[in-house]
């Protein structure tokens, strides 16, 4: 992955509402266990849309190529690099002004 790209914003719900789909393994790395898992993104997505509103989850997302990173945090908002995303970027100051 290109870490010198800038990363896109996006509420963490919408996200994996969206239609992202990435095929083969992933591996899901936990900050608050320092746990790393390997699965697949359609696991995840369950995972992450059976959140209760008071779980909190810091985490990245990748696979073996590395060429792209999902870092979702407990503020609810998932930071990707690496891939396009065809859904709308998340509006820091429209949100704040509700």
């Amino acid at each position: 992955c290109n870490f010198n790209q800038s990363g896109k914003v996006y509420a963490t719900e919408e996200l994996f509402k969206s239609n992202l789909a990435i095929n083969g393994s992933v591996y899901f790395y936990d900050n608050f266990t320092e746990e790393m898992y390997l699965t697949d993104f359609e696991n995840l997505r369950s995972f992450i849309n059976n959140l209760e509103p008071w779980d909190e989850v810091d985490a990245e997302i990748f696979d073996d190529s590395m060429e792209w990173v999902i870092a979702v945090t407990h503020e609810d908002l998932s930071i990707v690099l690496g891939l396009t995303i065809e859904i709308e970027e998340y509006d820091y100051e429209k949100d704040m002004s509700k």
